[in-house]
């Protein structure tokens, strides 16, 4: 195992890492925004100076 298998390994993490994250990003916008509007969610909402 060289220096490529690292770097295939690495990249294989990534990818999973990105679908894991794009299904739980779909996955919210279907039931948390319907379900639960809790305040605590911290969104980037402009503050008023």
């Amino acid at each position: 195992m060289g220096a490529g298998a690292a770097h295939y390994h690495i990249l294989v993490g990534c990818m999973l890492l990105a679908a894991i994250l794009e299904f739980l990003r779909g996955f919210n916008t279907k039931n948390v925004f319907s379900g639960l509007e809790s305040p605590t969610v911290e969104w980037p909402t402009p503050s008023p100076a």
